[in-house]
């Protein structure tokens, strides 16, 4: 019984420990102002020295629209760093006009290094059902704030990442005032390490349910497992870390969390494995 009560104890001290939560880097960049879409369709593209500024957020937040930049085949990207965009990073062949490209680029795989935004419209970065999307060394802000009620049709109030039955791999990225951090789909694979989360609502949340979306047919998804691995991350004052509806198996390991929170939730037939 004592040895059980120490057991919590140690646990609970591990979620309130003191530890400074990491902050947003932001250098003042001269602005670039866009429009348009910039789509690549090779690589490397390197945009460093520049804010890349975009005017497509309004007041009222709303999905189907033109992203920032678009990767329909493969290629790298370095130092993109952004504002003012509805839709963020896309990876894949689909676009949400224009030609579907899926018969010409089966798999799109996009390697992005340095990328920066602390202006997140409706989501930073989405990641489509032939894409694999590996980001490394990243920072993402939106606009939750846990003293007021959310409201996805503002911006910065959804989610940060959102996989739709694609491949996301993100190593050292820092996520900040995010409802959901981290969203994967049905049919979706994710492997997050070393990442920080701060402030969050929920870090990490997946299902593998039906996702039919009948009024736009952007992506009509399938019933189908979402495997997610968190590996070596961090929580700053998060509500919820990791969150397996239907269909989702989330593994977590050595997972951290300051200033309280609750590590897991799962329904249905979701899991959570820990190690």
């Amino acid at each position: 019984m004592f040895l059980k009560f120490l057991e919590r104890l140690l646990k609970l001290f591990s979620r309130s420990s003191k530890k400074d939560s990491p902050e947003f880097k932001k250098v003042k960049l001269p602005v670039k102002k866009y429009k348009k879409t910039i789509k690549v369709y090779s690589g490397p593209s390197d945009y460093s020295g520049f804010e890349y500024q975009f005017s497509t957020i309004k007041s009222i937040v709303k999905e189907y629209t033109a992203p920032c930049l678009h990767v329909f085949k493969n290629a790298e990207i370095r130092n993109f760093t952004w504002k003012g965009s509805m839709e963020g990073v896309h990876v894949g062949s689909r676009p949400f006009s224009a030609s579907d490209m899926r018969k010409k680029h089966l798999v799109v795989v996009g390697r992005f290094y340095n990328l920066s935004c602390d202006d997140v419209g409706e989501d930073a970065f989405s990641v489509q059902p032939n894409a694999v999307a590996k980001v490394y060394n990243s920072q993402f802000k939106a606009n939750y704030d846990s003293r007021k009620k959310t409201n996805s049709k503002l911006r910065g109030q959804d989610k940060i990442v959102q996989v739709d039955g694609g491949e996301f791999h993100g190593d050292n990225i820092l996520f900040i005032n995010a409802v959901r951090a981290v969203r994967g789909k049905a049919n979706s694979t994710i492997v997050l390490k070393n990442c920080k989360f701060v402030d969050c609502n929920t870090c990490v949340k997946g299902d593998g349910l039906d996702n039919p979306r009948s009024s736009n047919p952007f992506y009509k998804g399938k019933r189908g497992p979402c495997k997610i691995i968190i590996e070596n991350c961090e929580a700053w004052n998060c509500k919820l870390f990791a969150y397996a509806e239907d269909g989702c198996a989330i593994i977590l390991k050595n997972v951290k969390m300051y200033g309280g929170g609750t590590l897991y939730r799962k329904v249905g037939d979701g899991r959570v494995y820990t190690k």
